[in-house]
Parts: structure tokens; C-alpha cells; sequence
């Protein structure tokens, strides 16, 4: 025997429909009065876009209290209120059977029709200043990389089901460019950027392709959410976000917690790798001493004779008076104040990098050669190599304290010579700046008298943080270069050659940097490697192989052979888990479909059997007007004839009168007569006897 999927039914008060904006305000008058609509029982039931009917269930059984009554009859007030009608029909003062499939509660519902109604309206045009993006956590991390390094102040939110908000400032005072990367089309679609509205003492956040919501709609979910939910007395009800599902099918709504609760993720990343200090915390209370006092107050009197101003007259300075404008003395003294930030930050420790290409190497040479015995002997001048993307030669650099030493060589002729790139380098002054109050391994460099704006110390948060945060994720190769507290980035800022508005990023690892004494030998090697003598490609071979051959060669392709075996390993685990998480992405899909099948085949036969009701309702409805019909007919003919039956009416009224009169007089005719029989009777006895 099939099983029976027949929706469950429930006796409920069914009233009129009505649009969303009346739909919000009854109720916001009702929750005003009652409380919790969720926990009464009250339900929302859409029937076409943009009109919803309220379903109230008719608990007579269970209502002792009259609650129940109590909230029927306002319930009914207010809709004939909002609605503007005298009667609301029948359905909503007798209760009848209805299904509760598809409905859905009045606190969450407010929330959607909210939406919904949005969806409608013309979206702004203006970006927010405040912007909540929602994604999923095993969904595309880049994207949610850029959010967090385009926003400002990015405060991240981890909630159920794998999915994370983030919360970010995007205000041009900010330098926020989250929007900018919004209006590209080709973002993952599991990421939504919504905007706020405000609801009440709440927020409501919704999509950015949404329009604006009517003031009305958000009053009244403000008062609804005010009046419903279980929260200490006073406290404003939790922001929430309204979105579509992932499969398009309903909607989410994600229930935010306050902003100062979310964490920073800047202070989550960065400042929880660095090592703790040792404080010592000494608490002094102040008690009330009237000793003290007295002698306090006793002291102050003593010189009280010697306590005053000196008072003298000063000139107005000429060029001052009223009506004079002050937009160049204020401009003047931004001015003044930005030099002073830039005085200060100047005053900061500075170290200089000097950075040569291969072709810049006879001026490095010629540098150090300059230099005396001792200053290359004694660790303060430091030398390492780096290679760049794109470049098949490395570049060569010296690190030294430009306080305690100073290298000299023509610059512009080198730079006239070879490529215009700068070649001396100096740390970026705020930078520097703010990593003497929180010291870090990390620097950055920048051309010689030059800064970034807006610089990176006005990001908010841990410095060290915030250059890993941005510029960390620029390099796919750094590794945990940029991720591990103990190693040393060093990021060198440079204009490119052919576009100095656009800016190169050099990496250098400062674990590289050696003492010159220690790296003379391979400079020497390199030079003659690289030297001009060497012409001939065969002898260029030989030297480099007489160089590098041996345990060098053979360390270096164990190294690489560990790599590739490494690797190799990495990249199979990668495509188990890959296929893995496929396999279940694919199950869970599949669960999805036969649950939507499912649903589908019973909304198909609750629309066959709401059919056939309305095919009987339609038919009841002919027979109710035929006999309508009939009856009219009947109301004509007999008001045509009520005279006739007046008329006989008191015809047979005296006609009746007659016969009982005529009745009671053979009824007494025939009791004297049986009184003369009976009479006669009892004679005849006698005479017998």
C-alpha cells in the first residue's frame, strides 16, 4: 500500500491577503502587544509575489489562559485597521482545516518579505561606506584574500554550515577598494556583498543588486524585531543578513553578532605570533584621608598670596580683523603639521640598500674598494643575491648602517649607463616609524628620499600584519616567507623603468644577508663568471663547470631530487582529497535533487487535489446561484399573491369561526339529547323491575 503524502492539516483562522507593507504593520501591531509570534503559533503563507495571508491556529483545546482569544481579536482589529475593510470574511472568524506545508514563521518571515520587497525597488547607485561580504570557507580563499587586503578594518565572522562573513569599511576617506573589485563579473557565486539598512536600533543587510527598501517596510521590521526574541531588557536585537540560497531555492538569514564582538583580522593573524613581554603591574588605592586633606588645604593657603597670573597688553598683530579669510592660515598649517609627521618620522633609525644588476657590478666593486680594510672586516656591511620573476639575472645587494658607514659612487652614470631603476634604497620612513613602538622582522624599502602614500602604518593593526596581509599574497612562491614569524622579508618598492606610476615588488629573504667578508669568495668566482674577459662561450662552460662541479653539483641535485619526490607526493594527497571532496560534493548534490524531487512530486499533488476542491467549490457555487435564482422566482409570485392570501386567510379564519360555533352548538344539542335517552332509560328500567 503506498504511503500517504498528503500534506498534514491543521484547523486554522484564515485571513484575507495582503501586500507586504500591510502584512509588516499588522504584524508590528500585534507584536507590540503580544510578544513572541513564533511561540503563538502564528504562521505566513505566500500566495503570489508581493501578497502573503496569515494563518492563526484555533488551540481552544489547549488555551486556558485566553491568550489565545485575545490575540484572535486583535489580530482581527488590526487587519480591518491596515486592510481599511468593516468585515475581513468568514474564514477568519471560523476556523477550518488548512495545510501547514509552505508556511513559515512571522520573525524570520518579516525578514524575508523585507527582501523580497527590495527586490522590486531601484538599487543606489552610491557604494556603501560599510559592506558585508558572505562566502563559504572551503569556496575561493582568494577571493576572500582580496576582501580582506582591498577593505579596511576587516573583521571576520566564522558561522554555521562552512560559511564566513566579513566585515569591512570601504569609505574613499579610508582608501577602501572593495567595491571596485565587486563590479568585476568574475567572482565565484558562492560570494555575496551585501549593504546595510537600518531596522529600528538593528541593521538589515541585503544584496547590493537590491533596491532600496520603503522607510515604511523597514519601521516596521525594526518594531517587530524590537518586540519579538529573548534578550537581556534593553539590548538591541542581533544585526541580521537576508540573501538567496545557494541553489536559488528560499533564503538565508544569518544572524550577525555586534560588531565590537567580531575580530579584527589583523589582530587575529599577525599580533598572535609575536612573543609575550614580561610586565610588572603595581595597583595603588586611593582612600579617603582627612589628615591629609586638612594639610593639603593648609599648604595651598600658605601661598595662597603667591599664586596669580602677571597680566600685560598685547598688540592685535596687523593683517588680523573681522571678515578676514581663514582657509590659508588652515591650509597653512596642515601643511606645517605634515611636515612635522614627516620630521618625526624621519628621526626613525635608518638603514640603507644599495641594489646592483649584473651590469651595475663594476660599481659595486668600485664601492667596496673604497672602502678601508677595516670597514669590510668588521660584520657591518652586508651582501646577498636575490632573483626576480622575469628576470634571468640576479640582483646583487649590500645592507648597511648609513649612520656609521657611507659607500660613494656616480649613481646617475651607472643609471645613465644601464637601466634607470634606483640603486640606493632607504626604509620607509612612517614604516620604521611605527616599528620602534612594536619592533618586527620585517622591512620595507624604498628609493632614496621617496615614501609610500598612503603608507602602509595607516592601515590599522599590527604593521608586520598588515605587510603580510597585503603584500604577502602578491607572491605565490614565498612559502612560509611571509607566514613564519622567525623569518626575515625584506620588500624593496621600485618604479618600473617604462611606467614609473606603476610599482615592482622585490622580495629579498634577510636571513641571506652575510658579513662581505664572508661572500668575497663567491663574488670573486661570480665576477669571473660574469667578467668581461671571458668571451668565448666554450671557456665561459669550462670555468663555470672547474666552479661548480663536484659535492656542490651533487648537494644541490639531491636537493632537487627531494623536491621533486616532495612534490610529487604533495600533488597526488592534493588529487585524493580533490577527488574525495568531489565524490562527496557530488552525493551531497545528489541528496539535494531527490530532496527537490520529492518536494516537487508533493507540490504537484497538493495542486491536483486544490484542483479538484475548486472544481467542487465551482460547482457548489452553480447550484448555490440556481437556487438563488429559484428562490427570487418564488419571492416574485408570492408577492403578487399576498393579497389573494390575505384575503383567504380571513375567509377561512371566519369560516372556522363558524364551523366551532356551529360545532358547539350540535355538541350541546347532543348532551341533551343523551340526558333525555338516559332518562328514558331508567324508566324503562323500572317499569321492567
Amino acid at each position: 500500500m503506498p504511503a500517504d503524502t498528503t500534506p498534514p492539516l491543521l484547523e486554522m483562522f484564515r485571513f484575507p491577503r495582503l501586500r507586504a507593507a500591510q502584512v509588516l504593520e499588522v504584524l508590528a501591531q500585534v507584536a507590540e502587544a503580544h510578544g513572541d509570534l513564533d511561540a503563538a503559533g502564528l504562521r505566513l503563507g505566500q500566495t503570489e509575489p508581493g501578497w502573503y495571508v496569515l494563518y492563526l491556529p484555533a488551540r481552544r483545546d489547549r488555551d486556558r489562559s485566553g491568550a489565545g482569544a485575545r490575540l484572535h481579536q486583535d489580530l482581527v482589529g488590526a487587519v480591518q485597521a491596515v486592510a481599511g475593510a468593516a468585515t475581513i470574511g468568514r474564514g477568519s472568524q471560523q476556523a477550518a482545516p488548512h495545510a501547514t506545508e509552505g508556511l513559515f514563521a512571522p520573525g524570520a518571515g518579516a525578514v524575508v518579505i523585507t527582501a523580497e520587497a527590495a527586490e522590486r525597488a531601484t538599487a543606489p547607485e552610491t557604494p556603501p561606506a560599510e559592506l558585508l561580504v558572505v562566502a563559504s570557507r572551503t569556496g575561493d580563499t582568494g577571493a576572500i584574500t582580496s576582501v580582506i587586503r582591498k577593505g579596511r578594518d576587516a573583521r571576520i565572522m566564522t558561522g554555521e554550515a562552512g560559511r564566513v562573513a566579513i566585515l569591512v569599511e570601504n569609505s574613499a576617506e579610508s582608501y577602501g577598494t572593495v567595491s571596485d573589485m565587486l563590479g568585476r563579473g568574475d567572482l565565484p557565486p558562492d560570494l555575496v556583498a551585501l549593504r546595510p539598512w537600518s531596522a529600528g536600533r538593528g541593521t538589515l543587510w541585503l544584496p547590493l543588486d537590491l533596491g532600496t527598501p520603503a522607510p515604511g517596510t523597514l519601521q516596521a521590521l525594526g518594531r517587530i524585531r524590537e518586540a519579538m526574541g529573548d534578550r537581556p531588557p534593553g539590548a538591541p536585537p542581533p544585526d541580521v543578513a537576508c540573501l538567496r540560497a545557494p541553489n536559488g531555492v528560499g533564503f538565508e538569514i544569518h544572524v550577525l553578532p555586534a560588531p565590537a564582538e567580531a575580530a579584527r583580522v589583523a589582530d587575529a593573524l599577525a599580533p598572535d605570533q609575536e612573543p609575550l613581554q614580561v610586565f610588572d603591574i603595581r595597583t595603588l588605592t586611593y582612600v579617603d584621608a582627612p589628615e591629609a586633606a586638612r594639610a593639603l588645604s593648609q599648604e595651598i593657603l600658605r601661598h595662597a598670596d603667591r599664586i596669580g597670573y602677571r597680566i600685560r597688553l598685547h598688540p592685535v598683530p596687523p593683517g588680523v580683523g573681522r571678515g578676514m579669510d581663514v582657509e590659508p592660515l588652515l591650509e597653512q598649517i596642515e601643511d606645517l603639521r605634515l611636515r612635522i609627521a614627516q620630521v618625526k618620522a624621519l628621526g626613525a633609525p635608518q638603514q640603507r640598500l644599495l641594489r646592483f644588476s649584473d651590469a651595475q657590478l663594476p660599481a659595486m666593486v668600485d664601492a667596496l674598494r673604497s672602502l678601508p680594510p677595516e670597514a669590510l672586516r668588521d660584520g657591518s656591511l652586508l651582501y646577498a643575491a636575490g632573483h626576480s620573476e622575469g628576470r634571468a639575472e640576479p640582483a646583487h645587494f649590500l645592507l648597511y648602517d648609513a649612520t656609521a658607514l657611507h659607500l660613494r659612487f656616480p649613481q646617475s652614470l651607472w643609471q645613465s649607463r644601464t637601466e634607470s631603476r634606483p640603486m640606493s634604497y632607504w626604509l620607509e620612513p612612517f614604516v620604521a616609524e611605527a616599528q620602534l613602538a612594536a619592533p618586527t622582522n620585517t622591512r620595507v624599502f624604498v628609493p632614496d628620499r621617496h615614501m609610500l602614500s598612503p603608507s602602509l602604518a595607516h592601515f590599522g593593526g599590527d604593521v608586520d600584519g598588515t605587510l603580510k596581509l597585503v603584500l604577502g599574497s602578491l607572491f605565490v612562491s614565498l612559502g612560509d616567507l611571509a607566514s613564519d614569524p622567525d623569518r626575515q622579508p625584506y620588500f624593496v618598492f621600485s618604479p618600473r623603468t617604462d611606467d614609473p606610476a606603476i610599482l615592482e615588488v622585490e622580495v629579498v629573504d634577510g636571513a641571506l644577508f652575510a658579513p662581505v667578508q664572508q661572500q668575497i669568495g663567491w663574488m670573486n668566482d661570480y665576477l669571473q663568471v660574469r667578467g668581461p674577459n671571458v668571451v668565448a662561450p666554450e671557456t665561459l662552460q669550462a670555468v663555470a663547470e672547474e666552479l661548480y662541479e663536484g659535492a656542490f653539483v651533487e648537494e644541490v641535485r639531491k636537493g632537487v631530487c627531494d623536491q621533486v619526490a616532495a612534490a610529487t607526493r604533495d600533488w597526488d594527497a592534493a588529487l585524493d582529497r580533490v577527488r574525495a571532496d568531489a565524490a562527496a560534493l557530488l552525493d551531497a548534490h545528489v541528496d539535494e535533487l531527490e530532496g527537490v524531487t520529492r518536494r516537487i512530486a508533493q507540490a504537484h499533488a497538493y495542486l491536483r487535489g486544490a484542483e479538484a476542491e475548486l472544481a467542487g467549490l465551482e460547482e457548489l457555487m452553480q447550484i448555490a446561484a440556481g437556487a438563488l435564482q429559484g428562490r427570487a422566482e418564488v419571492e416574485a409570485v408570492l408577492q403578487g399573491k399576498d393579497k389573494t392570501i390575505r384575503a383567504a386567510a380571513e375567509t377561512f379564519s371566519e369560516a372556522m369561526d363558524h364551523e366551532l360555533a356551529r360545532g358547539t352548538d350540535r355538541i350541546a344539542a347532543a348532551e341533551r339529547r343523551l340526558a333525555t335517552l338516559h332518562a328514558r332509560f331508567e324508566e324503562l328500567s323500572r317499569w321492567r323491575r
